[in-house]
């Protein structure tokens, strides 16, 4: 029956089953082929789809952020999947975005596309990127801060990150390959402090926090038993078990991010695709 497909264990058993790698890419009833595209940010159409089918499974159910999340991811899978994405980008916190967006269209009645992400005039370079791969500049900048000092020119800040995004691309060809310059960098940072009230580096960020507040992961899994486990699990779960190092360790931070926003007391977990091995190794996964 087809109601049977919005059982929370059918729809997670067809996402685990999905692989984004094969090609030809067939539909999953056999029917066609799918066309695998370039594009990375879901439409409107798409994320409308993916809260509908996220609402359908959730149906009567009540579980914690963490399941919910992975229902999420596990819906974006499949939706994803079937329009012909490469990968599934960020989909977390239906609710708390996409839904609350929908209900204030229908209250207000003055949104008429409230899942369109829409942008006054045309797209920087760096708003592409972020658009397209949320945290990467972030990361990229604050590791060049750390590797060539945070007083460093912007040109050269600028080719390092450039260098970097090489490297990152050579092992994982989904990612991009920057063209950054000194004005886009610039700007980019000023953008930063701006709209976001960020201090010019990670470092400054650092020391301006109290004391023990940024935790090794030695200290995180001593006070938070399972934590960092819980948020490789996610990961796997939801890019899936042959993922690169980069990509789970990019969405275990943006999972961290979003779990210290919703409860202040736990410690951000900032893993990296040099630090995720090591960890793994440790824990004998």
């Amino acid at each position: 029956m087809p109601m049977l497909f919005f059982l929370l264990k059918t729809s997670k058993k067809v996402a685990m089953k999905l692989d984004f790698e094969a090609r030809p890419r067939i539909a999953r009833d056999g029917s066609k082929e799918i066309e695998v595209h370039e594009r990375k940010i879901p439409d409107e159409i798409l994320i409308l789809l993916t809260v509908d089918l996220y609402n359908r499974v959730m149906k009567g159910r009540v579980m914690s952020r963490r399941d919910k999340d992975n229902v999420s991811w596990g819906c974006a899978q499949i939706l994803f999947y079937d329009h012909g994405y490469k990968k599934v980008t960020r989909m977390s916190n239906l609710e708390k975005t996409w839904e609350s967006r929908l209900e204030q269209a229908y209250i207000s009645g003055a949104d008429m596309t409230p899942v369109n992400r829409n942008y006054a005039g045309s797209k920087s370079y760096t708003d592409k990127i972020e658009n397209d791969y949320p945290g990467l500049l972030t990361k990229l900048y604050e590791y060049a801060e750390k590797s060539i000092g945070k007083d460093a020119p912007f040109v050269e800040k600028a080719m390092f990150m450039n260098e970097i995004s090489m490297e990152d691309a050579a092992d994982d060809p989904n990612m991009p390959i920057l063209e950054l310059n000194k004005t886009r960098l610039s700007a980019w940072v000023k953008q930063q402090k701006r709209s976001e009230g960020v201090e010019e580096s990670a470092q400054a960020k650092l020391e301006s926090k109290p004391e023990g507040d940024y935790l090794s992961f030695e200290k995180i899994e001593e006070k938070h038993p399972g934590l960092i486990d819980d948020l490789y699990n996610f990961a796997v779960e939801a890019m899936g078990p042959n993922a690169s190092y980069h990509i789970l360790a990019t969405c275990m931070n943006e999972k961290s991010k979003e779990d210290v926003e919703q409860h202040l007391t736990l410690p951000l977990v900032m893993m990296s695709k040099a630090t995720l091995p090591n960890w793994v190794k440790k824990r004998g996964l």
